[in-house]
């Protein structure tokens, strides 16, 4: 029964999260959340090593296999002790919004860890020295422990608090756990050992039922109920349009009747109106769910590009636009960049309720340019800015103009063109969006 569950735990925990991350590239704070439940899956397999195959293989003989499954236990043994401390506040830190993606601040976080294998741990024996890893390990834990209180108190939705609870009581629990387990004594650390399936596995079910529910951090659940919803939508939407092409055909048809030609002009200027607006709801849905987007690059003015944008915002007399874009060249594919660029506004207009400001700003630095877009709209929660590049993933009450695709199809233009997009925006408060991209 004790290796049929660490057998389970291995082959449920790993295939979950790795499903999950599949299922997920996109979102940083999943990220983070599989690879701990990979992390805590490979703790099935590191005991079963350990404790069923290591003892009955004979370590005395030069055979290359017991010394590879040796090593590899104790590199499943160093990862499984320190990587949960380091995910999940790398986990904490995101989610409160205290860190963006800094390479440089995820790799100062991972010191100890490297610290802990090269001076505490002896991979081709298995051994590992938990002495320094229980102090850092329990730094850690307080800052983990810190960061969840914190989410919890600052949130003022009664649903959102109660939401970052149980966030708090998934991660939390284990962390904990693993922290006594590293500072107890061996007797009481082999009868912790026991429990641990039993805390992941109930840690994975809250997970996995917020998750169905489409409440795990805000993610919708990627299944044929979301491509349902977006061809009800698609369907909606040319519906309403072949009725308008029906319409304006009748009254042209009825015009040339009674001779009453000068009515035609504005029939005809409604049948290309709805040309165009079918072309591009068919052109969003196409791009969604392509893979690549095919550049077609050109040097082209930045603030050429920011000029034709705001020309056809769709704004009243309440919103104030205010530039500040410097003539600078980039090469860009220019109707794909001014897509995404308009996209940005559009969001940042209609966040604005009553009166309000957009500002758009360009600056040239060294070899790269950004592109500021900034409004003093509604803002957005923690988990909106994180789920807002999903694909159907819309903050907006969903229309047959809102489809969620906006900003996933943003991102996806300035990732073909190797840049970088980024959002800072806080209820009430607005939100900023800043684009990064090469210079000539």
């Amino acid at each position: 029964m004790y290796n049929i569950m660490f057998l389970l735990l291995f082959i449920g925990l790993t295939s979950i999260g790795i499903y999950l991350r599949i299922r997920n590239n996109k979102n940083r704070l999943m990220f983070w959340v599989a690879a701990v439940i990979v992390c805590c899956g490979l703790v099935g397999l590191q005991v079963i090593l350990e404790k069923q195959i290591l003892p009955r293989l004979d370590m005395s003989t030069d055979s290359l296999v017991p010394a590879m499954l040796l090593y590899i236990t104790g590199a499943l043994n160093l990862f499984i002790n320190t990587f949960p401390y380091f995910a999940i506040l790398v986990f904490y830190l995101l989610f409160n919004g205290f860190m963006r993606y800094d390479r440089w601040l995820i790799g100062g976080l991972s010191i100890p860890i490297w610290v802990t294998l090269f001076l505490s741990s002896n991979l081709s024996k298995n051994y590992l020295d938990t002495t320094f890893l229980s102090f850092w390990g329990l730094a850690y834990t307080i800052g983990i422990f810190s960061l969840a209180i914190f989410s919890i108190v600052i949130e003022k939705e009664p649903h959102y608090r109660l939401h970052h609870f149980v966030i708090a009581i998934i991660f939390c629990i284990p962390i904990a756990v693993l922290n006594v387990f590293h500072f107890a004594s061996s007797a009481t650390s082999d009868r912790i050992l026991i429990a641990i399936p039993y805390i992941l596995v109930l840690c994975l079910i809250i997970i996995l039922l917020l998750y169905v529910r489409g409440a795990f951090l805000g993610i919708k659940k990627k299944s044929i109920q979301m491509v349902h919803i977006s061809t009800v939508l698609t369907h909606h939407s040319l519906k309403n349009s072949i009725g308008k092409v029906k319409l304006n055909s009748l009254n042209i048809r009825n015009s040339l009747e009674q001779k009453q030609y000068e009515h035609i002009d504005n029939y005809v200027g409604n049948l290309l109106d709805i040309h165009d607006t079918m072309m591009q709801t068919m052109s969003n849905i196409s791009r969604a769910v392509s893979n690549q987007l095919v550049l077609q690059k050109q040097e082209t003015d930045m603030a050429a590009i920011v000029s034709d944008v705001v020309k056809g915002l769709r704004r009243d007399s309440t919103v104030t636009i205010d530039i500040d874009c410097p003539s600078t060249i980039v090469v860009v594919d220019r109707l794909l960049l001014t897509e995404c660029i308009q996209n940005i506004c559009n969001n940042a207009i209609e966040a604005i309720k009553d009166a309000g400001t957009l500002r758009i700003k360009l600056q040239q630095r060294r070899k790269k340019v950004h592109l500021t877009i900034s409004d003093s709209g509604c803002g957005m929660d923690r988990l909106q800015v994180h789920n807002v590049f999903e694909p159907f993933y819309s903050s907006k009450q969903r229309t047959r103009n809102h489809f969620g695709l906006g900003m996933y199809q943003a991102k996806k233009v300035i990732d073909a063109h190797n840049g970088k997009i980024d959002i800072k925006s806080a209820r009430g408060k607005g939100t900023t969006v800043t684009v990064t991209l090469k210079t000539k």
